[in-house]
């Protein structure tokens, strides 16, 4: 049976309820909200007025590895759902591969990724028995890398990843693939070599929330 309100003059409003549907309340809140705001269900038939968010708020950040073993993006905050780390001219201080790990506050993971890069038709698993992502080629001392670390939000704590590194004057490109699903929110990613320190390079991060 539906429920009609009339109007002062004429036409009407109309609630109805579906053929098959079993018991159920729907409570209102009190009062009429504010101008823009939309009702909000909890799930158990308690309606409440809500503000949309007015917009995305973009977190942007810059660091250089100019020496040191680790470049680390830590406070990364735990609602952000994608996050692009973009990299110039990153040098090792010895022949190495780049290598990075997710973290949470907690610290982080050593397991878990499920990594493959790809260099000039080949391809090599880092899986995880390794522990960390890696753009597996070899770097030379003194060579500068270009390139980009992408994170993106799958469900949960689950995370796919992808990236791409390239050294444009000795025409070498490498990308990469990964997921892993973190115990707890991601807060930090760390980059290292598989040896020694940076020698060179800026860093820049971004993310929504």
């Amino acid at each position: 049976m539906a429920l009609r309100l009339n109007g002062s003059s004429s036409g009407y409003v109309e609630l109805d309820a579906p053929a098959a549907a079993g018991s159920n309340t729907l409570t209102l809140p009190d009062g009429n909200g504010s101008s823009g705001q939309y009702l909000q269900t909890n799930g158990s038939g308690a309606l409440s007025w809500q503000t949309l968010p007015s917009s995305l708020s973009l977190t942007e950040a810059t660091t250089t590895s100019t020496s040191g073993s680790v470049v680390n993006f830590g406070s990364i905050s735990s609602d952000a759902k994608e996050i692009l780390i973009t990299f110039k001219d990153v040098s090792p201080a010895s022949t190495a591969t780049l290598r990075f790990r997710l973290g949470t506050s907690s610290g982080l993971a050593t397991s878990g990724y499920q990594c493959i890069c790809t260099y000039d038709g080949s391809s090599t698993g880092v899986g995880d028995a390794s522990g960390y992502n890696e753009f597996w080629a070899g770097n030379d001392t003194g060579r500068g890398w270009d390139g980009f670390v992408r994170l993106v939000n799958v469900t949960g704590n689950a995370w796919y990843i992808e990236g791409q590194m390239a050294d444009l004057g000795y025409l070498y490109l490498m990308k990469l693939n990964s997921s892993i699903t973190l115990s707890g929110a991601l807060t930090q990613v760390e980059f290292y070599f598989s040896t020694g320190n940076f020698d060179a390079g800026s860093w820049v991060i971004r993310y929504l929330t």
